[in-house]
């Protein structure tokens, strides 16, 4: 999935700099794969949530946190 070169090329024609391009195109284009990743990520960490916990009871210090400890210890 690509970000149309069209849409860069109509911004620059109606006169948006670089940065305008990159928070009105970019961003917003990028946003569907970035939830997607930003889901499985988070599933994936609660997936091996009980493996690092059984294994370590919770201990080692901080060597064995992760995100889904994180959420289980500070209620996020």
């Amino acid at each position: 999935m690509d970000i149309p070169t069209s849409l860069y090329e109509a911004a620059r024609v109606d006169g948006a700099g670089n940065m305008r391009q990159f928070f009105s195109i970019t961003l917003p284009m990028l946003k569907p794969i970035t939830y997607l990743v930003v889901t499985l990520g988070t599933i994936w960490s609660f997936q091996v949530f009980d493996l690092v916990y059984t294994l370590t009871g919770g201990g080692a210090g901080a060597c064995d946190n992760h995100t889904g400890s994180y959420h289980i210890q500070f209620g996020i």
